[in-house]
C-alpha cells in the first residue's frame, strides 16, 4: 500500500485510525459504509458504529461484521452522535462517516499521508464525489477549484467542504475545538469547520476519498431547516471577525450565499406544497421560515404573487391557489 501526500511521502501504517459512524435510520445503506470502512488500503484501522436511537434493526447490520464496535445511545441527534463515537475512539486520527455515505479505498491512506507531510494542519481536507441512492456515480465532483490558503475566510463565504467524510482529524486538533455542537445540529459540522480553521491550518488536498450519497432522506434536503441553522452558524463567527474588513465582506457573502442557495430551494419546496392537496400547511410554514430568515426574497415573492392576483382579477383568468407564483 502507497499514498502519496502533500510532499510525496508514504504512510507509516502504524498510527491507528478511529472511523466513527453515526447512524440513525439509515440501516439500507449502512452496510454500505460499513464495509468501505473495513476494506481500506490503510491499517491498523478501529470503526464504530453510534446508534442513535433508531426504529431500524441498525444492529443486525453491525453484528454481521467482525471487528465492529457498535454503540446504542437514545436519539439526540448526529451532533451528540458522533461526539460519543469520539469518546471510545482510541486513534490517532479521527474520520466521521455518515452512515449513507462511503469511503474512497485509500480514503484513510492519503489522510494520513497528508497530515503526517504537514505536522502543522490539524486536518487533511480532500474532495469527494456525488453518488445517486443505488450508489450510481453522479457528474458532480466537489472542490474542484482550489481553496484560499486562508481557509477560515474561504469557510465564511461557503461551505467547500461537501460532507463530513472529507477530513480526517488530528485527534488533538479535534479536542481542542471542543467536537461536534449540538445547539446546531443540521449544520454542525460546518461550525466544527470554521471553528478548526480559525484554531489551526487545514490541509486542503485534491484527491477523492469519499463518496457522498444523494437521496430523499438526506438532511440537506430539508432548506428551511438547513437555511435556519447555517445563518445561525454565520451569526456566530461575528465575535470572532471583529475590524477585520476582508473576514467582514467574506461573512456577508456567505449570508448573501445560503440565502440564494437554501432560499431558491424554499421557494420551491413551498410552491410544490401549495400546490399538494392536504399539505398547504406545510406550505404556509416554509413561507414564514422564508419571511423570518430572508425577508427581502419573501417580500420579493410576496410583491410577484400581488401583481399576479390583480392581473387575474382583471383578466378573469387563472386559479390564484398557489401561494408563490410560478
Amino acid at each position: 500500500m502507497r499514498a502519496r501526500g502533500e510532499r510525496g511521502v508514504t504512510p507509516k501504517a502504524d498510527a491507528l485510525v478511529s472511523i466513527v459512524i453515526p447512524c440513525y435510520n439509515q440501516q439500507r445503506f449502512l452496510g454500505d459504509a460499513l464495509a468501505s470502512a473495513r476494506l481500506q488500503s490503510y491499517e491498523p484501522i478501529q470503526v464504530i458504529v453510534v446508534d442513535d436511537g433508531s426504529t431500524e434493526d441498525v444492529a443486525s447490520t453491525v453484528w454481521r461484521r467482525a471487528g465492529v464496535q457498535f454503540i446504542r445511545e437514545p436519539n439526540s441527534g448526529v451532533a451528540s452522535a458522533r461526539n460519543i463515537g469520539f469518546l471510545y475512539s482510541r486513534g490517532r486520527y479521527v474520520v466521521f462517516l455518515d452512515s449513507d455515505d462511503r469511503l474512497a479505498p485509500d480514503a484513510i491512506a492519503e489522510g494520513v499521508a497528508v497530515l503526517q507531510a504537514n505536522r502543522d494542519a490539524g486536518a487533511a481536507v480532500g474532495r469527494c464525489r456525488m453518488i445517486g441512492p443505488a450508489g450510481e456515480p453522479r457528474p458532480i465532483w466537489g472542490p474542484s477549484r482550489r481553496v484560499h490558503p486562508d481557509a477560515y475566510l474561504e469557510l465564511l463565504r461557503g461551505n467547500f467542504i461537501w460532507m463530513p467524510a472529507q477530513v480526517m482529524y488530528r485527534r488533538d486538533a479535534f479536542v481542542a475545538t471542543g467536537g461536534f455542537d449540538g445547539a446546531v445540529d443540521a449544520c454542525a459540522d460546518y461550525d466544527l469547520y470554521l471553528r478548526m480553521a480559525r484554531m489551526s491550518r487545514l490541509a486542503v488536498h485534491r484527491r477523492v476519498v469519499a463518496d457522498y450519497r444523494r437521496h430523499e432522506d438526506n438532511m440537506s434536503s430539508d432548506a428551511s431547516l438547513m437555511l435556519r441553522f447555517t445563518l445561525a452558524v454565520l451569526d456566530r463567527q461575528e465575535p470572532y471577525i471583529g475590524g477585520h474588513e476582508r473576514y467582514r465582506r467574506a461573512l456577508a457573502a456567505g449570508r448573501r450565499f445560503w440565502k440564494e442557495f437554501y432560499g431558491g430551494q424554499l421557494v420551491e419546496t413551498i410552491r410544490r406544497e401549495a400546490r399538494t392537496p392536504g399539505r398547504r400547511l406545510r406550505a404556509l410554514q416554509g413561507a414564514l421560515a422564508l419571511l423570518r430568515y430572508d425577508p427581502a426574497r419573501f417580500a420579493w415573492h410576496a410583491g410577484r404573487k400581488v401583481r399576479c392576483l390583480a392581473r387575474d382579477l382583471v383578466t378573469g383568468s387563472g386559479s390564484g391557489d398557489s401561494l408563490l407564483p410560478s
